[in-house]
């Protein structure tokens, strides 16, 4: 028989999750991203590894890193058939375009410096040639790279906790915004900040209109448009996590584990 685990829920309701698979990736993932069909891509060690909802890698892409200045800022794979990877080096950022096997599928964009003094963040938009660019004075830019044109600029934003910004994303038309400290905030497309709450530094994951996230041994559930929250006691602190309609796993080192999961009501 596969174990169960019984999970509590603030609203005293109990989850029960039923363990299928345990596996060990090739690296420790350092970075990740869900697409819509519950696929998931994450980077470590110079490494992009793609796997199933189920958690079975299906393709692996070495990502070289020619100086230790090189950084990826980015992957975005909600759309699987082009997944997003932000590269910033001393030369400049470059946004490469990736298909469901990890392979190029167009050639890379090289951001252009007078779309920005320096751009810290960089996320899709709505369309393949929308981006938005968190610049290094905090101001927030939407770039249309088929026009080569800034279509708005915002004014400064405001740090909560006076930390760097680590994470940005384009998410049902709100900005989610998230510092090195843990700090999470939703903004209009606008820039106008709608809410701020205390998260986790990690990049905090989507759910329906849900914004999921870490602290310590809780899964968070908080939602985009009500006051509604959630929380989840997991049997440990895992060093990330992807919930989707029906999978919950738990990143722990190299180990993941892969739970049926029914998100909570």
């Amino acid at each position: 028989m596969l174990p169960i685990l019984v999970l509590s829920a603030a609203s005293a309701q109990d989850f029960k999750f039923q363990k299928l698979r345990e596996r060990e990736l090739p690296i420790t993932a350092g970075y990740h991203s869900v697409d819509r069909l519950g696929g998931i891509v994450v980077y470590g060690e110079n490494k992009l590894i793609r796997l199933s909802p189920e958690g079975i890698t299906e393709s692996v892409r070495d990502i070289p890193i020619e100086r230790p200045s090189d950084e990826i800022r980015l992957i975005e794979a909600w759309n699987p058939l082009l997944i997003r990877v932000h590269l910033k080096t001393p030369d400049g950022d470059r946004i490469h375009f990736l298909d469901s096997k990890l392979l190029n599928a167009q050639e890379p964009l090289r951001v252009d410096p007078a779309f920005s003094v320096e751009p810290i963040l960089i996320a899709p938009g709505n369309n393949n040639y929308s981006f938005w660019i968190l610049d290094i004075d905090h101001s927030l830019k939407i770039i249309n790279s088929d026009k080569s044109m800034v279509e708005w600029e915002s004014g400064t934003i405001a740090s909560p906790d006076g930390s760097e910004f680590g994470h940005l994303r384009f998410w049902q038309n709100f900005l989610l915004l998230t510092t090195e400290n843990g700090t999470i905030m939703i903004l209009s497309r606008l820039g106008k900040v709608l809410k701020t709450f205390n998260g986790s530094s990690l990049q905090p994951g989507v759910l329906g209109e849900d914004i999921y996230y870490l602290s310590d041994d809780l899964l968070i559930f908080e939602n985009l448009y009500t006051s509604s929250k959630k929380e989840l006691r997991l049997p440990y602190r895992p060093d990330r996590v992807v919930a989707t309609d029906e999978r919950l796993i738990l990143f722990k080192g190299k180990k993941i584990e892969v739970y049926l999961f029914e998100p909570p009501k």
